[in-house]
């Protein structure tokens, strides 16, 4: 990762932001489940975590989170405050090591090698952007994000299952805009995670089990 967009960042930073980032994922999941199948009544647990996401906000200025609610449904969202899906791959995106390909309104429509057709699809970037990896050292990943008008920021489409790859650009892309400004260390978001019974993080061998249960991207 020596040449890639987190490596101006100490890794027990990274270390820190992956723990709050990671636990906030898997507790908004595991709200989801319980809000969406009405097993009991979650407000007071999503008012809870509500303030907690406020919280880490505080601490990682430059990255947004948002508790989305819908009639049966909780979902985490993600920002990064950019004006535009082009200012994203430009000022991010685009540092990501291993870049293959990009488009405008899906995956691989225009390839690096293909410098002329490359180009000519980043001028064309506005309000989405969807960009392909394949490094080496990182492996295959896909990077997707969309402007919000109501947001003013650009919402960042993870997948759940490429979060917990730290070599993931969905992962890398939310670490870079978390940590790119001063972080308040100050603010601890671990002494709060305890108020929920699913809240400790869970072993290597549980976890691609536990991933599996997740949704795709893009969730309504």
């Amino acid at each position: 990762m020596a040449n890639d967009i987190l490596s101006e960042f100490e890794q027990k930073h990274l270390i820190q932001f992956k723990s709050d980032f990671l636990q906030l994922v898997r507790i908004s999941y595991e709200l989801d489940q319980c809000y969406g199948k009405g097993q009991y009544d979650a407000s007071k647990d999503i008012n809870k975590f509500e303030a907690l996401v406020k919280k880490f906000n505080r601490k990682y200025a430059d990255l947004k989170l948002k508790v989305a609610k819908a009639a049966e449904s909780l979902h985490l969202k993600v920002y990064s405050h950019e004006k535009s899906a082009k200012d994203f791959f430009a000022n991010s995106a685009s540092k990501v090591s291993g870049l293959k390909a990009i488009g405008i309104t899906g995956f691989n429509q225009a390839e690096v090698g293909n410098t002329e057709k490359f180009s000519a699809m980043i001028e064309r970037i506005k309000d989405s952007v969807f960009i392909t990896y394949s490094d080496v050292n990182s492996g295959t990943s896909t990077l997707a994000a969309v402007y919000d008008k109501k947001e003013r920021a650009v919402e960042i489409l993870y997948q759940v299952n490429e979060l917990y790859n730290a070599n993931s650009a969905d992962f890398k892309a939310c670490a870079y805009y978390a940590l790119r400004k001063k972080v308040d260390n100050r603010v601890k978001i671990d002494v709060d995670l305890s108020v929920f019974g699913f809240w400790s993080i869970i072993k290597e061998d549980q976890r691609n089990e536990w991933l599996e249960r997740f949704n795709p991207r893009f969730p309504e």
